[in-house]
This record gives structure tokens, C-alpha cells and sequence, in this order.
């Protein structure tokens, strides 16, 4: 039976199809990467419990889908929200060009308090790569948010995108790197 919590929060996982958001959750949830693609519909739930300092953190993690079609209902997976995950894929530049639009839809629906993180994913393929880095954190730095890259296949970052959240959550200052 797990213990208390200091914090339970609520985590949104956004962004375009593809991009790698199922598989980050997995990865972090310690069921794996999984190489067949199969769409997500709605949103998708999981939890894990994080120490954070002296701090026990429960997070409550939505995978939302990316499919335009369930654009019209995403609003209402952003109210509650304490940080929203912006993920985008490193080696998709149309992935990329989408993630302006997602901040500003979110911001309309989220309270002022509400911390965000973007997340290049797919590291693993980085010779593959076609968003510059320095194109990213401008963007990042524009919008006032944390940026990380990672890969959810190999597991490169997964934990830190979620350490982070946690530490956004306690109100900790996020890494800059």
C-alpha cells in the first residue's frame, strides 16, 4: 500500500500525432517502449509517485491524443492541469511548426499558475534530425518555458521530463541548460 503523498497534480502530455507521447508515459511508467503505432483516442491515464527531495509527489498523467479530430474536447484535459508536457518531434519539422499553436490554445484554457515544458523527442534518431536546436530554444525562451530533449526509445530523459515537473510543481526552479 503506498504512503502518503506531499502533492498529487495533474500532468498533461500534448502535442501533434506521432510525436512520441504514449511512449514517454510508458517509458516512465516502466512498461516500455513499444514500436507499433496505435493511435491514442481521447486521452490515456497513468500515476507514479515521485520523491522529490523530502517531498513525496504523485503524478497524475494524461496522454492526450494529437488527432485533430479530438481537438474540439482537449480544452477540457487542459483544466487541472499543473504542467502541461508540449512534445514535439526532433525529426518532423511540421511537428515543430504546430507548437506555437498549441501553447496559445492551452494558455486560453489553464490558470496563470499552470507551468509548462517543451520536449523535443526522438533523440535516438538524431541523425535524422530536421528542427534545429537553436531554432527550439528560441522558441522556448519566447514562451517562457523549460526545453528538453529526449527519446523515448532509448529512455534518454524520460525520468528528467517528470523530476522536472515535479520540481515546477513544488515550486522549484527548473534546470537550464
Amino acid at each position: 500500500m503506498e504512503s502518503s503523498c506531499d502533492v498529487t497534480a495533474k500532468i498533461l502530455l500534448t502535442g501533434p500525432c506521432r510525436v512520441g507521447k504514449t511512449n514517454i508515459l510508458q517509458q516512465f511508467l516502466g512498461t516500455g517502449f513499444k514500436d507499433n503505432y496505435i493511435a491514442t483516442i481521447g486521452a490515456v491515464f497513468g500515476a507514479k509517485t515521485l520523491q522529490y527531495g523530502d517531498k513525496k509527489v504523485k503524478l497524475q498523467i494524461w496522454d492526450t491524443s494529437g488527432d485533430e479530430k479530438y481537438k474540439s474536447v482537449l480544452g477540457a484535459y487542459y483544466v487541472g492541469a499543473a504542467v502541461i508536457v508540449v512534445i514535439f518531434d526532433i525529426t518532423n519539422e511540421d511537428s515543430f511548426k504546430k507548437v506555437p499553436e498549441i501553447f496559445s490554445s492551452a494558455r486560453k484554457s489553464v490558470s496563470k499558475d499552470t507551468k509548462f515544458i517543451l520536449v523535443g523527442n526522438k533523440l535516438d534518431l538524431s541523425e535524422s534530425r530536421v528542427v534545429k536546436y537553436d531554432e527550439v530554444k528560441a522558441l522556448a525562451q519566447d514562451q517562457g518555458v523549460l526545453y528538453l530533449e529526449a527519446s523515448a526509445k532509448d529512455d534518454t530523459n524520460v525520468n528528467t521530463i517528470f523530476m522536472e515537473a515535479a520540481g515546477l510543481i513544488l515550486g522549484i526552479k527548473a534546470k537550464d541548460d
